[in-house]
């Protein structure tokens, strides 16, 4: 069915602390402002004093919870919030996840908020209206903004792709960028003594962390392999610097430019396949800009319309 393709379908999974500290206030800012200008649920009856006091407590509540959930959880649970494995289900599930424990938290500190009693009436009760208040609009937030980060990379990434399909990757090329590129090895040094991989810049795809090691994927006898080295993606970033053609698009890839050989978008971003590399390359979604621009110029390609 269509709905569970959708649950499926990828969805953006970035929470840096400013922006989780940032929508956590929203939303306790929301509920203190919902609560006190429409007054629900029988709160007309308690004097403004009081009322700025039970607004206050659950928007606090609410903003602890949201705070708590994505920025603690995660950390406890690494796998389970992997970006590569973030669908809009597992979004959507989480959401309810918060939305029960803000419910769940309501109710243990409403005897001391309204006077209520510790009762299983009224923790149905508070969870029913948390529900209510929070789980359906956010729901339907979801979706829609799987939906729009979908589109918009689907359709930056198909042009993208287009504009590499119609162009030759060495159309263009000066002999400049043929002595730069091409004609100087690299040498990548590991941390042990006499450690090293030495390759020309055309044979070298892709590199990838893996813990304290480095994957480096290249040429060899006309297959792609790799080779394990103990360093970082970091050093090697340094070691590549004065190659064009390499570009850190993800904090664990670095790529060459030139084995691009196909782009496409999901709610997460651009995806990328390096030749000769079966998975999907992620791009960070905030070098999407900058790789595209580096693509492109690279292979001589007019940039993609702002």
């Amino acid at each position: 069915m269509k709905i569970f393709r959708l649950l499926k379908q990828p969805f953006p999974y970035n929470h840096p602390w400013r922006i989780v500290l940032g929508r956590a206030a929203f939303f306790g800012g929301f509920i203190f402002l919902f609560l006190f200008v429409f007054r629900p649920f029988d709160l007309d009856k308690f004097p403004v004093s009081k009322l700025l006091f039970i607004c206050t407590a659950y928007g606090l509540i609410t903003f602890s919870c949201l705070f708590f959930s994505n920025m603690v959880i995660p950390k406890l649970f690494p796998a389970w919030f992997s970006e590569r494995r973030w669908t809009t289900g597992r979004h959507i599930l989480f959401i309810a996840f918060i939305v029960i424990l803000v419910g769940l938290v309501n109710y243990l500190f409403s005897p001391f908020i309204v006077q209520s009693s510790l009762n299983l009436r009224d923790a149905l009760w508070f969870q029913g209206i948390t529900i209510m208040v929070a789980l359906i609009p956010i729901s339907f937030y979801t979706l829609y903004m799987q939906n729009r980060l979908l589109k918009k990379y689907s359709e930056q990434a198909a042009d993208l792709e287009r504009k590499l399909m119609a162009k030759q990757a060495t159309e263009k090329k000066t002999e400049t960028d043929i002595d730069d590129n091409l004609a100087k090895p690299i040498i990548l040094t590991g941390d042990y003594q006499n450690e090293k991989i030495e390759i020309f810049p055309d044979q070298l795809h892709l590199v990838s962390s893996a813990s304290n090691y480095i994957k480096v994927y290249h040429e060899q006898r006309g297959a792609l392999n790799y080779s394990i080295i103990r360093s970082t993606l970091k050093k090697t970033e340094e070691m590549l610097s004065d190659y064009s053609n390499f570009f850190k698009c993800h904090r664990a890839y670095i790529i060459n430019l030139d084995k691009v050989v196909h782009v496409e978008g999901n709610a997460q971003g651009y995806k990328i396949r390096v030749s000769g590399h079966d998975d999907l390359i992620p791009v960070s979604r905030n070098l999407n800009t900058e790789f595209s621009d580096k693509l492109l110029a690279y292979r001589q390609v007019d940039k993609l319309p702002g």
